[in-house]
């Protein structure tokens, strides 16, 4: 990859994901304020870094996979599996590919 992904891109990718991911659920089961939504969005992914030890404006790369670990399981009790599968595995594929930490999958 000619310019890799930097840890803040990857952070504003989980954001868009989130938000995407929220947005097709929604639409399955009824229309939603989208600021709103949009929203209480934001807010779950800034939890989702404090909740496990994260920094949302300097995050490493440990720190975006547990993001997307917390997110992923926040969202089993109300989103299509499929939708947070298919979400979760693109972003980890982002992940992949940001210099610095080794990635280790573990287990997501």
């Amino acid at each position: 990859m000619d310019n890799p992904v930097t840890a803040l891109e990857a952070r504003d990718a989980i954001m868009r994901c989130f938000i995407e991911a929220h947005f097709e659920d929604a639409q399955k089961q009824g229309a939603t304020d989208p600021l709103i939504a949009e929203k209480l969005c934001r807010d779950k992914v800034h939890e989702a870094f404090q909740k496990t030890g994260g920094d949302f404006e300097n995050p490493t790369k440990g720190a975006l996979m547990n993001a997307v670990g917390f997110l992923a399981e926040f969202s089993k009790t109300f989103r299509d599996p499929s939708i947070i599968e298919r979400h979760k595995a693109q972003i980890m594929q982002l992940l992949c590919v940001i210099p610095g930490e080794p990635f280790i999958n573990p287990g997501m």
